[in-house]
């Protein structure tokens, strides 16, 4: 099939198999893949259930089969794009191996954290440190380029900047062309990767982490709104299948899910896959938080109803992993009766997070860490973060970590918060951008100091500093 290739939606979901041969790489290369066939994608090789893509998981890495062995891609796809929106003509409109040099993706990558730190910092004075930095650093760069006049005659000329951008177009470089720098270019831009990290170590004495964040990832998913339940339960096996490799490329990750029945759909649909998330909750990699059957509606439900919800679902945490969990998670519910205490005590439940009340424009919430009462006296630690980009489908970038920090309401109480990360329904939970970012801004200056863990570990810590309060 050639790119442009189109087929038919209707009955879903189809499949595409090819089998490969993958010649082996150098330790410092890496090879992608970059796909789309028109829809949500579960990824697998030699019949395992692997990755996802879809609208904004574009690439797998593909570099732990660079092995010189037959391996068989299978494509399960689905015509639609996030929110159960329809593709009325899904076609294969990319597929192509990226063979990606990590040293040099590296030094790019830091430079483009340190220009997203740049341009959402408050401070004019790291403003303007940060400004000098970069261009230092990027004086040190001689990017490869066909024509110097082009770069010769714009420089520190604004009116002639704009005369020649009227005429001439900037440079195209050629996507697949190979070895773009010379090992002399490679060293000097390596080297400017150095000189930048020496920089960040300067300003991080000058302007210290403010504050902490727990960070995780994480992947909401509804379990009956836009789509079939059939479709839910595909939605689950991709999400958990890009959880499961994150854990296997970064060993700092950690994902956090909610709803009993979404681990047992699991293991009914990919009993291999369910035992590798078994392992992963095993070494606190994986968390199952909320202890409840489904992320349930709190309203209209009469009590009764409450409580089978985590006497179901704690039964099952226990019976399959061993666990309980401690942490009520509900972020998209849009109201809370006052004997959910009560029942959240009862089932060994001692914190609870939701993020909702923020949507309330009439009389909004005014605490974002407090201790939650009910009827009977019963008392839970509440705590809410407010990410006004994306909530709880953070994407771990300074923008969302300043900001969430900004409006963090609780620093007089406790000087830390928590922030989820990762695309929601059918979007396959973070990414590997995602966490190459926390790789790298947990060592920047000015911002939150990151922490990658378990929900239940922030609220230990929270609820031991309170008491000593």
């Amino acid at each position: 099939m050639a790119i442009g290739f189109q087929w038919n939606p209707e009955p879903f979901p189809v499949y595409f198999e090819k089998t490969v041969r993958l010649s082996a790489i150098s330790q410092n290369q890496r090879l992608l893949l970059r796909a789309s066939f028109g829809g949500e994608t579960l990824v697998s090789v030699d019949c395992q259930s692997f990755a996802e893509l879809n609208e904004e998981h574009h690439e797998i890495d593909l570099t732990p089969y660079c092995d010189e062995e037959e391996h068989q891609l299978t494509m399960e796809v689905v015509p639609r794009s996030l929110f159960g929106r329809p593709v009325h003509e899904p076609a294969l409109s990319d597929c192509t191996l990226l063979l990606v040099d990590k040293e040099v993706f590296d030094v790019f990558f830091d430079l483009q954290q340190v220009a997203e730190l740049l341009r959402w910092t408050s401070r004019e004075d790291l403003s303007s440190r940060l400004c000098m930095l970069l261009d230092r650093v990027l004086s040190m760069i001689d990017i490869p380029r066909d024509t110097r006049s082009y770069r010769s005659s714009i420089v520190d000329d604004s009116i002639m900047s704009r005369e020649v951008n009227r005429v001439w177009s900037p440079e195209e470089f050629d996507g697949n062309r190979v070895n773009l720098l010379s090992d002399e270019q490679r060293t000097a831009f390596l080297r400017s990767g150095i000189e930048l990290w020496n920089g960040l170590s300067d300003l991080r004495k000058l302007y210290p982490n403010t504050g902490a964040m727990t960070v995780f990832g994480h992947a909401h998913i509804d379990y009956a709104w836009l789509w079939p339940v059939e479709e839910t339960k595909r939605k689950i096996l991709r999400t958990f299948a890009n959880a499961v490799r994150l854990s296997r490329k970064y060993c700092d990750f950690v994902f956090a899910q909610s709803s009993a029945k979404m681990y047992m759909d699991l293991h009914r649909s990919d009993p291999l896959l369910y035992e590798q998330v078994e392992e992963l909750v095993r070494n606190g990699r994986v968390e199952p938080v909320g202890g409840s059957w489904v992320e349930f509606d709190s309203n209209l439900a009469n009590p009764e109803s409450l409580i089978r919800q985590f006497l179901m679902g704690q039964s099952f945490f226990q019976k399959a992993f061993g666990v309980s969990s401690r942490v009520a998670w509900l972020p998209d519910v849009f109201g809370f009766t006052w004997v959910l205490p009560q029942i959240l005590k009862s089932a060994g439940i001692d914190y609870f997070v939701t993020t909702k009340l923020y949507w309330n424009d009439k009389n909004p919430f005014p605490y974002d860490l407090c201790r939650w009462r009910g009827i009977d006296g019963s008392e839970v630690v509440y705590h809410s973060f407010n990410n006004p980009n994306e909530g709880y489908n953070g994407h771990l970038d300074v923008r969302d970590i300043s900001q969430t920090w900004q409006n963090y309401r609780g620093k007089d109480y406790h000087m830390e918060t928590i922030l989820s990360n990762g695309y929601g329904d059918g979007g396959g939970g973070p990414t590997d951008e995602m966490i190459e970012r926390y790789l790298r801004l947990k060592d920047f200056p000015d911002i939150p100091a990151l922490k990658m863990r378990k929900t239940e570990d922030f609220f230990e810590d929270v609820r031991s500093h309170i008491e000593e309060l």
